[in-house]
């Protein structure tokens, strides 16, 4: 990648080339690097300090110093004259080890680039007994695509940055117990159908007072105009949710 930063360290970034972990892990990492986010998410607050922490020379700052804890001076220069198969069988143990805090590297950018993308806080503790109490979700109200979410760690659901039924869709919304039931206008409920029609797998979540309320899996959640979502919040914070809906 002609646009990967440049070091002063010569040696460790010279290895780190020749092995491919640049390439490797600047390709794996590309939706979630600053530069390459949504408008609307370099417009947050949150931005500011993602960029920080996560700008292409603080990643390669991150992967010289992961590199010296497995390599010395006397090694990376012994490896400056071999080519990168010879590195790897001189000692595939200790490659392999070096591998894997690269790989914890991928997965707390992926995962801290997810929750930007997807405007998530943690602001709690996870309990299962209450999946969405957790955190907060910075998006307005509506039904949002979640292009992947795990119902055991809901707080990395990947949420269009838009939603596919605004508010406006909602002709009337009440809570009852601890189901939500939404009158949907006639085209509110065609964006619905052309969806699941469409993306079978991407479920909707329902999102009041920066909240997933539920997730809806498919239309049979529809029935008779009303959509009805049962959710896990106690019966208290739905009523209040829905006061949040202005229509």
């Amino acid at each position: 990648m002609s646009n990967l930063p440049n070091s002063n360290n010569t040696l460790a970034t010279q290895f780190l080339r020749k092995m491919g972990i640049f390439d490797q892990l600047f390709e794996a990492i590309a939706p979630y690097r600053p530069e390459n986010v949504a408008v609307e998410v370099k417009n947050t607050e949150r931005f500011l300090d993602y960029e920080q922490r996560y700008a292409d020379l603080e990643i390669e700052k991150r992967l010289i110093s992961l590199l010296k804890q497995f390599y010395s001076e006397s090694d990376l220069q012994k490896f400056s004259e071999m080519d990168a198969d010879s590195i790897y069988e001189a000692d595939k143990s200790r490659f392999k080890s070096f591998e894997k805090q690269i790989e914890s590297l991928y997965d707390e950018i992926y995962i801290a680039g997810n929750r930007l993308c997807s405007g998530v806080t943690i602001v709690g503790t996870p309990d299962q007994s209450r999946p969405f109490e957790f955190f907060t979700v910075e998006r307005e109200n509506g039904l949002y695509v979640a292009k992947a979410f795990d119902s055991f760690m809901p707080q990395n659901i990947q949420l269009s940055q838009a939603a596919l039924v605004d508010p406006i869709h909602f002709v009337s919304i009440v809570a009852k117990d601890q189901e939500i039931q939404i009158e949907i206008s006639a085209e509110g409920q065609e964006l619905i159908y052309k969806h699941f029609q469409n993306n079978p797998y991407e479920p909707l979540a329902l999102l009041l007072n920066q909240r997933i309320i539920n997730i809806v899996r498919d239309t049979a959640n529809l029935q008779n105009d009303v959509l009805l979502i049962r959710s896990p919040w106690p019966a208290s914070a739905l009523l209040e949710y829905t006061k949040s809906v202005k229509n």
